[in-house]
């Protein structure tokens, strides 16, 4: 698991989409102005997935747990109560 740090910037993030798949991530944007996507290599076997919306987002959380590498706003919880 790592926390990434979101840099607010002075787009709409209401309107902004980050997606993982399989072999990218995505930057989707409701205009499409701003659209972008970042091919992925060097990627193992496991399931890649995850969308979010980024209004408010101060950090993104990449999470490997049990065979699957996601994105997600939160970390789980057992990570936050020390289990």
């Amino acid at each position: 698991m790592e926390r990434v740090d979101w840099r607010p910037s002075e787009a709409d993030e209401t309107t902004m989409t980050l997606v993982l798949q399989q072999d990218l991530l995505r930057l989707d944007h409701a205009t499409g102005d701003l659209d972008a996507e970042v091919l992925l290599s060097g990627l193992g076997p496991a399931v890649h997935e995850g969308e979010i919306t980024l209004s408010g987002t101060e950090a993104v959380w990449v999470v490997y747990e049990q065979g699957v590498t996601r994105i997600a706003l939160i970390p789980p919880l057992d990570t936050l109560n020390g289990s």
